[in-house]
């Protein structure tokens, strides 16, 4: 069920969408227009999560992109464009700096590179982060990908991006033409690869719960426990469809400290679960059948060389 799911999400966005002048096509528009505008399904069950989260207290950002239909991003308004500390989520945008700029090196570094992607090994994020430039990492990501909502800071974990842009991150690294097809199956399958738990502590929540691990979820948590001073549960992932990795979702949360750990875990899986319905089935009405045939078929030739 979970494996067919991420294709009705994703199909459920309106087609048109600003062109972007930007440096090059893996940039998304600064796409902004108000809420009425984007009157679709998927808006509405994001609004649902997003009500979830105001009721209990839990502060969230939430953005969606659908791949196929010119990189249409919808997000929450009270907290998609609000900065997070990215905690593990900050390992991709690693792993894609060093993908894009020093393929070479990243292939010698392979080891260290599963250990941060699929493990969430601080150790090895941290050996990473110096070996490719620390902040540099971060101010040139920002800059190719025209992220505008974050902040730079000396340690990755306390950088801070908002839903909104690692959505963005997400597509543009999949989009850029200067990292080859064989690195970006790297960096997902280093994603696919994603443990359960992580010194001695189940970080399945989310996301990979909500689809069920599914095999083929390209998934990321960012955690930080109330032993740190902030309850952090950011769940990310990269669905595919027909192994062609379709849509993008974030999922970005701060908890009250009064809650704890366990129930934080618990209540991220609730909303997670609102934003992507077990049963629901959607309509086909809003989505361009042809513009996302004629996408999906293009991309099965690529991904499948």
């Amino acid at each position: 069920m979970f494996a067919s799911f991420p294709l009705r999400i994703v199909s459920l966005f309106m087609s048109s969408i600003t062109s972007f002048a930007g440096a090059f096509a893996s940039s998304l528009p600064d796409f902004r227009q108000p809420p009425e505008q984007l009157a679709t399904p998927i808006r509405q069950h994001i609004m649902d999560a997003d009500d979830y989260a105001r009721v209990n207290g839990i502060k969230v950002g939430i953005a969606v992109i659908d791949r196929a239909n010119r990189g249409r991003i919808i997000w929450n308004d009270r907290g998609a464009h609000h900065q997070y500390p990215l905690a593990g989520i900050a390992h991709p945008i690693i792993a894609g700096y060093a993908l894009r700029k020093d393929p070479q090196s990243a292939t010698r570094e392979a080891h260290n590179f599963s250990a941060m992607m699929s493990l969430s090994s601080n150790e090895a994020a941290d050996r990473l982060w110096k070996t490719y430039g620390s902040q540099r990492i971060i101010e040139d990501t920002s800059r190719r990908y025209n992220l505008q909502e974050t902040t730079n800071n000396s340690q990755w974990g306390n950088v801070s991006m908002s839903a909104y842009d690692m959505a963005r991150f997400y597509h543009s690294f999949l989009n850029d033409k200067n990292v080859s097809l064989g690195h970006k199956k790297f960096f997902l399958q280093l994603l696919t690869k994603s443990q359960k738990n992580v010194n001695g502590s189940d970080i399945s929540w989310g996301l990979p719960s909500t689809f069920n691990f599914d095999p083929t979820l390209a998934w990321k948590q960012g955690v930080w426990n109330r032993s740190a001073g902030k309850i952090l549960r950011h769940t990310t992932a990269v669905v595919y469809e027909d192994n062609v990795p379709r849509g993008v979702i974030v999922v970005l949360a701060e908890f009250p400290m009064k809650m704890g750990d366990d129930e934080a875990s618990r209540r991220i899986t609730e909303l997670t679960s609102l934003l992507v319905p077990k049963s629901t089935l959607f309509s086909q009405e809003d989505a361009p059948n042809a513009q996302v045939s004629a996408w999906m078929s293009q991309q099965e030739k690529i991904w499948k060389e």
